[in-house]
């Protein structure tokens, strides 16, 4: 699949052209400049045109159906790629920063929604991205799973210096050049999975205006793996993730801190280790978000191997004003010596 004009000095255009089972075939005649064109396994299609005022995205999933502007705003929307099964990602601007979106079954899906640029996203069969987020300091690789429907941060950037645009296989494996302090290597990354946790916070109920020290979770790990291993210095509260919106990695993940039990809390007969994070950190970061009700809560860590793990549940977060009882008014006073009557009836 590739981009073509005719007679340059009569064509100012760019068409699009496809070579499928050995016959050349133009699928676009027009006027408009036409160009990025991708083409998946089963020959769907996805191009970036420009309508005179910004650049837009074009699919054609099969050729009965013809080409479909899937996009029509007043920002751009480029780099667009597309998987076996027709699902559509590009980066699209949303008036402050680049974000990404997916296109599947007529429905478009804003994957990100944050303050720095998400760019160039790749898609694999399963409908997993990857791409490269650029911050004011950092380059960075993030990926979305689509089975959890959670970003996660592959790559943390030396200090200027960078990561590339990434690759993705249909095994979620991601692959991109990056920086390792010295020169450029090639890194791959396979997704964690290995271990999953169950967790249980505490409270379950996490008032923003609590002025309590402590936030408690408590984690076992199935069988054979004992969170009697887990490493407590390793245990992290990776993302924060509102009702109906996608986990997006925290920048400065918490840290457990304080003490930590291993015990057997919910008498499942499983071993669990008991972790402490600091409230008023954990409210810090919820606060900023605007949303009280149900939230999602992701912890990573490791075992003392060096073993990943990870976890989720929810919690409940409500702002409301701390009531205690009313105190009485009451005056102490210490009795002075007594009779005994029964020795004074004597």
């Amino acid at each position: 699949m590739w981009r073509g004009r005719g007679d340059l000095a009569a064509d100012q255009s760019f068409n699009i052209y496809t070579r499928i089972g050995g016959v050349v075939e133009q699928v676009t005649d027009d006027d408009l400049f036409e160009f990025m064109p991708q083409i998946s396994n089963n020959g769907h299609l996805v191009w970036e045109l420009n309508d005179g005022e910004d650049d837009e995205i074009v699919v054609r999933l099969d050729q009965a159906s013809g080409p479909l502007q899937i996009t029509d705003n007043a920002s751009q929307d480029c780099y667009p790629m597309i998987n076996d099964s027709g699902v559509v990602t590009w980066q699209g601007h949303d008036g402050n920063d680049w974000e990404i979106f997916t296109y599947s079954g007529a429905v478009i899906t804003q994957i990100t929604d944050n303050s720095y640029d998400d760019l160039r996203p790749q898609i694999n069969a399963a409908g997993d991205l990857a791409w490269f987020v650029m911050t004011d300091t950092e380059l960075e690789i993030h990926l979305f799973e689509e089975a959890t429907q959670t970003i996660s941060k592959l790559s943390n950037a030396y200090g200027g210096h960078f990561d590339t645009v990434p690759a993705i296989n249909d095994e979620g494996q991601v692959v991109w050049m990056g920086w390792d302090g010295n020169d450029f290597e090639v890194i791959i990354a396979s997704p964690q999975g290995s271990i999953h946790d169950d967790v249980y916070f505490y409270p379950e109920n996490l008032n923003l205006q609590s002025e309590a020290k402590k936030f408690i979770a408590y984690i076992d790990l199935p069988l054979p793996y004992s969170a009697a291993d887990i490493n407590p210095a390793s245990v992290v509260i990776t993302m924060i993730s509102p009702a109906n919106s996608t986990a997006e990695p925290l920048s400065d993940p918490l840290y457990a801190q304080g003490k930590h039990r291993v015990g057997d809390y919910d008498k499942n007969g499983i071993v669990d280790i008991m972790v402490e994070f600091d409230r008023q950190a954990l409210i810090d970061l919820i606060v900023p978000l605007g949303v009280t009700g149900p939230i999602d809560l992701s912890i990573a860590g490791e075992l003392y191997d060096g073993s990943p793990f990870t976890g989720v549940n929810s919690i409940v977060v409500i702002d409301k004003k701390m009531e205690y009882p009313a105190r009485a008014a009451t005056v102490f006073r210490k009795l002075g010596k007594t009779k005994n009557k029964d020795k004074k009836n004597k």
